[in-house]
């Protein structure tokens, strides 16, 4: 189904991108160029066809690697986003871990908490987590661990003066690592820190209410009380009973969760000028570059589709009677 997805989602996003009051010929030649030199790149850029020949046009040339050419920067769109793709998978997949490891914890707490004012406590802050906005909580981070305590950087991705380490993965920390660039490893820490907390922040709240949720009606169920009433410990029915049934739609969850920090990283890499796709995306927003805008969007539904799918493979992983079943 990925291929007919992606059709789908770029013909939405041509269509859209093509009904918006603005012309893309104009801003590439600028306010004030003659309206002979944006005529002439209006025919360069294809814009003065018809809608339908210029979508034929732009799949025809999609589908030989060809993703179009940036209005503003003159660049073909696709070296651009494999370049800038490398910086948003890495804050992506740490912040994925992060919330994972801060939200199923804390909401194992939260839902078996034998304490009542403990359990409100625990709400109250994930709640809280919940409420803030994104770049709300980014900009207030920045307040004040780089303005008022001077303790982080709040922007770029490494240090100015620290020396970039030997491209083998694209992953700053790794790529330090693996020269033994320490510097650069701790630099590249530094800057990762506050987009990083800003993405967990929100989703390990989201996280925590819906394992919390799950425990409180785990912890309620026959096979837990039998378990109880069989002298096994109030730990290892949490860990190997309740739990590991919560995990099938935790799992779930946090498949849905990466297609919001995708979203999330547009605002993020904006605030921290972080040089990812996002970053990418917003500049060819703000400018108006629809081509980009095509090619971005089709890389995050990609991607979204690709870690739902790892997201159902995992079902099995979780649960080998699901591998039974399909297989039968």
């Amino acid at each position: 189904m990925l291929p007919l997805m992606l059709l789908g989602v770029t013909l939405l996003t041509f269509i859209v991108t093509n009904v918006i009051p603005a012309d893309p010929a104009r801003v590439a030649a600028g306010l004030n160029a003659p309206e002979e030199q944006v005529a002439r790149l209006r025919s360069e850029m294809g814009i003065d066809q018809p809608v339908v020949v210029q979508f034929w046009r732009y799949l025809s040339n999609l589908t030989q690697g060809n993703w179009g050419m940036s209005a503003v920067s003159q660049r073909p769109v696709l070296p651009d986003i494999l370049a800038a793709l490398p910086a948003t998978l890495e804050i992506l997949l740490i912040a994925t871990i992060g919330f994972i490891l801060v939200g199923i914890p804390f909401g194992v707490l939260v839902g078996t908490a034998s304490s009542k004012f403990g359990a409100v406590a625990s709400s109250v802050v994930a709640y809280l987590g919940m409420a803030f906005p994104i770049f709300w909580l980014g900009l207030m981070l920045q307040v004040l661990f780089y303005r008022e305590l001077a303790w982080l950087p709040a922007v770029g991705r490494i240090g100015s003066g620290v020396e970039i380490p030997p491209s083998m993965t694209g992953f700053y920390t790794v790529d330090a690592i693996l020269a033994g660039n320490w510097a650069a490893l701790g630099s590249s820490l530094r800057h990762l820190a506050l987009p990083v907390i800003s993405l967990v922040v929100a989703r390990f709240a989201v996280t925590a209410r819906f394992v919390a949720a799950g425990m409180q009606d785990a912890m309620r169920t026959d096979y837990a009380r039998t378990a109880k009433a069989k002298g096994v410990s109030n730990a290892a029915v949490i860990v190997r009973h309740a739990l590991r049934n919560v995990l099938i739609p935790v799992n779930t969850m946090i498949g849905l969760q990466f297609g919001w920090l995708l979203s999330g990283s547009i605002l993020i890499e904006a605030i921290f000028s972080w040089p990812g796709i996002g970053w990418y995306a917003w500049r060819s927003v703000v400018s108006l570059d629809f081509q980009p805008i095509v090619g971005v969007t089709l890389v995050f539904s990609a991607a979204f589709v690709i870690v739902n799918l790892f997201t159902d493979l995992m079902y099995g992983v979780l649960d080998p009677r699901i591998s039974d079943q399909r297989s039968g």
